[in-house]
């Protein structure tokens, strides 16, 4: 079961995603079985690890070959170029999907010095500069879950989805 804060913190996130959609609905291409943003490969901290562990124990049980198809993916080059947690564009574990996934498609801001330089996706807002409040913030973030972490688990290294995935 994951952390209360952290449940906490990805539905503030969440919420921040719906809000931007309802905001502005027609910026928005990322829909069901988008997978652009998930071709790559993601570490998490331990305290996001641990409900996604939990989220494959229940897989193994509930549907095993999806479990086996995660496993095999984690382990194979062929697959190397996106997250091993992506199963035919779909995230296998998406109720427990870390926060860098629930961030995908938002335009982001990361505060350098005097300037707040803000990114997103080609995909989303094509016509232009996304609205202030849709940004995110990424500090806003970040910060909050190194609490987690430190109180969680303090020097705990950060794991990767794919060996995450191969094992358990």
């Amino acid at each position: 079961m994951p952390n209360d804060h952290l449940v906490t913190l990805r539905r503030r996130v969440d919420a921040h995603f719906a809000d931007a959609v309802e905001r502005d609905p027609d910026a928005f291409r990322c829909a069901s079985g988008c997978a652009q943003c998930c071709h790559r490969r993601f570490d998490v901290f331990e305290v996001e690890a641990q409900p996604i562990r939990a989220a494959l124990v229940v897989m193994a049980r509930e549907d095993p070959a999806l479990r086996q198809t995660v496993r095999d993916q984690a382990r194979a080059p062929e697959h190397a170029h996106h997250c091993a947690l992506l199963v035919k564009d779909r995230c296998s574990v998406y109720e427990q999907r870390p926060l860098i996934c629930r961030s995908h498609g938002l335009p982001v801001a990361v505060p350098e010095e005097d300037e707040l330089p803000v990114s997103w996706r080609e995909l989303n807002y094509p016509g232009g500069d996304p609205p202030r409040e849709s940004i995110l913030l990424v500090e806003a973030i970040n910060a909050p879950l190194a609490v987690l972490t430190e109180l969680d688990a303090p020097a705990a290294p950060r794991v990767s989805l794919a060996d995450l995935a191969g094992s358990v």
